[in-house]
C-alpha cells in the first residue's frame, strides 16, 4: 500500500500550494506531533498506543498537506456507546468503524442524497418484487478471498441465520427464491413490491470465513473482522477504544485514490463534556458536540482551531405511546392530554437548547410528502379534564413508567416530561441504565408505558419507511409498535408501491392520520453538531461524509480524494 501511496507524492505536491501547519492546541510542530504524522511506521510499530490519539496538524481545513509517505491518524470521538462489528443484533454497532472495514453494499451519499455503492457494479428492480444486484469483479476481502455472489447472497441470508431484527427490513421477502444467477449476480425476490431495498444497510460480508468460526455468531473473531473496506481493525476494547488502520492491497484505490488517512482511532467517552474537553485542546479531531456544549460554542465562543456546525439527521423525535405494554392509550382521551397538557416547545427548548428545530408532522420538511398537519395547542387545564373524563383524577392519577438509556439528552427530556405531566396530575416514575442493559428490556416488553424515540441512523432522503420502520415490528423493539388498524393499512400501503404517484398521497395521509387520531406526537426534527478541528477538516468537507449520530463514512473520508479541494 505504501508503495502505491509514494507513486503519487510528486503529483500531490503539484497539486497543493498550502503549507504543513504546526499541531494546533500544544503548539507543537509536525517535527514532534502529539500523536502521530510521522513516517511511515512498519505493520508491526504503533504509533497509536498513547490514550492522546494523535495530531491535528497537517492539514488546513479539509486540504491533504502531509506527504503520501507519512503515517497520517486522527482520532474521533463518540459517546453513549463505543459499538462493535455485529450488525442487526442490536443498534450498538460501531457504524463508523464499520463503514471503514466493510463495504456497506448499499449506502447514502450525503452529499447528493442518492444511493451509492463502491462494490455492486450494478443494481435494479426488474420489475416491482425483483431486484438486482451485481457485484464488481475485483472485490477481495482483507484475507485475500475475492468475493463473488455467493459472498453478496450471504451477506443477507445471514441476517437470518444470526436472528437479527434487520430481517424487518426486508419485508416479504421470499428466501427461497433469492438466487445467484451467476459469479457475481444475485436475484431477489418479494412476495410484494417493497421498494427500500435500497435503505437497508448491509455490508458485505466473507462467506468462507464467517463459516469458519468455531463459535459461529458468537465468536471472538468477530471484534477483528474480515471485510472488504480500506482498514482493519488492529485493536479493540470494549467500552474504550477501536483502532482501524489502512490494509495493504485495497482492491478498489485505483478508483478512489490512495488512502490519506492511515489510521483512525475511534475514542468512546462516558461523558460528553469530557469528550468535549479533549476537542478543545486537541486530543480529538472530531466528536459529535452535545446541546449543552454546542450552546456554550454559540454563546461563549470555543477555543481557537475548534468549529462546530449543525447537522440535521433526516429523522424527527417523537413521543411514543407505549401502546405494547398499556392498553389504556386506545382511549384517545388519554392521548390528547398528553399532547395538550405538555408544551412540546419548552421540552425541546431546554433539551436541545440552540438545537432545537420544532417539527409538528412525522416526516421531516426534507421529505417530498411533507406536510404541515396541525399542531397541538398547549392548554393543561383541558387536558386535566380529559383525564376526569378518562376517569383519573387527583385519588385515582395515571400513573407511568419508562426505561431509557442513561444519557443526557434522555434523562433531560425525561425529566422534563415528569415535571409537565405531574403538573396535569400524571405520576411518571423513571429508570435510567446502560444501552445494552435498557434493550433487552425494549425488545422483551415491560416497563415502557412511553418512550421517546427517533430514528437513530438518521435518513439523508427523510424517507417516510426509514422513519416509521419502527412502527409495525413484529420482532425486537416493542416500544415503537403502533397496532391501530387504519395506520397499518396505510404503512403497508406506502411500503408495498413503487410508483410515487401512489405512495405520495399515502405519505400525506399517513402523516395527517398520525396528527388527527395522536399516534405519536413529533415535537423536534433531530439535530446533531458536529465538533471538529479546523487545521484538519472543513465544514464543507465533513457534511459529505456524515449524516447521523456516529455516522462518518470513514472509509470514503480517509481517501485521498476527500482531501482535494
Amino acid at each position: 500500500m505504501k508503495k502505491l501511496k509514494s507513486l503519487f507524492c510528486i503529483l500531490l505536491v503539484l497539486l497543493l500550494t498550502v503549507s504543513i501547519v504546526g499541531c494546533g492546541g500544544s503548539g507543537t510542530s509536525t517535527d514532534t506531533p502529539s500523536g502521530s504524522s510521522s513516517g511511515t511506521p512498519s505493520q508491526s510499530q504503533s504509533p497509536s498506543g498513547s490514550p492522546s490519539g494523535t495530531t491535528a496538524g497537517g492539514s488546513t481545513s479539509g486540504v491533504a498537506t502531509h506527504s503520501l509517505d507519512d503515517f497520517v491518524s486522527y482520532k474521533v470521538g463518540v459517546t453513549q456507546w463505543l459499538g462493535r462489528f455485529m450488525q442487526g443484533l442490536s443498534p450498538t454497532e460501531s457504524w463508523l468503524a464499520c463503514d471503514g472495514v466493510y463495504d456497506s453494499i448499499l449506502k447514502v451519499d450525503p452529499a447528493t442524497k442518492t444511493i451509492i455503492s463502491d462494490c455492486l457494479e450494478d443494481w435494479y428492480y426488474e420489475d416491482e418484487v425483483t431486484f438486482i444486484m451485481k457485484l464488481k469483479e475485483n472485490v477481495y476481502f482483507s484475507n485475500g478471498a475475492h468475493a463473488t455472489a455467493e459472498d453478496l447472497l450471504y451477506s443477507y441470508t445471514a441476517i437470518l441465520d444470526r436472528n437479527s431484527t434487520q430481517e424487518n427490513s426486508l419485508g416479504p421477502i421470499i428466501w427461497e427464491e433469492c438466487v445467484i444467477l451467476d459469479e457475481y449476480t444475485v436475484r431477489f425476490k418479494w412476495e410484494r413490491p417493497w421498494r427500500v431495498m435500497e435503505n437497508v444497510m448491509v455490508y458485505l460480508l466473507c462467506k468462507e470465513w464467517s463459516l469458519s468460526l468455531a463459535d459461529g455468531w458468537e465468536d471472538m473473531a468477530w471484534y477483528y473482522p474480515v471485510g472488504s473496506g480500506q482498514y482493519e481493525v488492529t485493536q479493540f476494547a470494549s467500552e474504550d477504544i477501536i483502532i482501524i488502520r489502512a490494509r495493504d492491497n485495497y482492491w478498489n484505490e485505483a478508483e478512489i485514490g490512495p488512502v490519506y488517512v492511515d489510521e483512525w482511532i475511534i475514542q468512546f467517552y462516558r461523558d460528553p463534556a469530557t469528550m468535549y474537553m479533549d476537542l478543545e485542546v486537541n486530543e480529538l479531531q472530531l466528536a459529535m458536540v452535545a446541546a449543552t456544549d454546542y450552546s456554550r460554542f454559540v454563546n461563549q465562543g470555543g477555543e481557537e482551531g475548534l468549529d462546530v456546525f449543525l447537522l440535521p439527521t433526516g429523522s424527527v423525535m417523537f413521543f411514543s405511546f407505549g401502546f405494547h405494554d398499556r392498553s389504556e392509550w386506545e382511549d384517545k382521551r388519554l392521548r390528547e392530554a398528553v399532547a395538550i397538557g405538555v408544551d412540546w416547545d419548552l421540552l425541546g427548548e431546554v433539551t436541545f437548547q440552540e438545537q432545537f428545530s420544532p417539527a409538528t408532522s412525522i416526516l421531516p420538511e426534507r421529505n417530498p410528502f411533507h406536510i404541515q398537519p396541525g399542531k397541538y395547542e398547549y392548554n393543561p387545564e383541558r387536558a386535566k379534564q380529559l383525564l376526569i373524563e378518562a376517569g383519573y383524577g387527583p385519588d385515582n392519577p395515571l400513573k407511568l413508567h419508562t426505561t431509557k438509556g442513561d444519557s443526557p439528552m434522555y434523562k433531560s427530556l425525561c425529566e422534563n416530561i415528569q415535571f409537565q405531566l405531574g403538573q396535569i396530575g400524571i405520576e411518571v416514575e423513571l429508570t435510567f441504565m446502560d444501552t445494552a442493559s435498557a434493550i433487552q428490556i425494549w425488545n422483551t416488553g415491560g416497563g415502557n408505558d412511553f418512550f421517546f424515540w427517533y430514528r437513530i441512523t438518521g435518513s439523508a432522503t427523510g424517507d417516510a419507511w426509514e422513519i416509521l420502520s419502527g412502527t409495525t415490528l413484529e420482532s425486537g423493539s416493542t416500544v415503537t409498535r403502533v397496532y391501530d388498524p387504519y395506520f397499518r393499512e396505510l404503512w403497508f400501503g406506502m411500503a408495498y408501491n413503487t410508483d410515487p404517484a401512489i405512495y405520495g398521497p399515502i405519505i400525506e395521509e399517513i402523516q395527517q392520520y398520525c396528527f388527527d387520531e395522536i399516534i405519536y406526537v413529533p415535537f423536534a426534527e433531530h439535530t446533531i453538531s458536529i465538533g471538529y478541528r479546523t487545521e484538519v477538516f472543513s465544514e464543507e468537507q465533513l457534511r459529505k461524509y456524515c449524516y447521523g449520530i456516529n455516522m462518518y463514512q470513514l472509509g470514503r473520508l480517509g481517501s485521498l480524494s476527500a482531501w482535494e479541494q
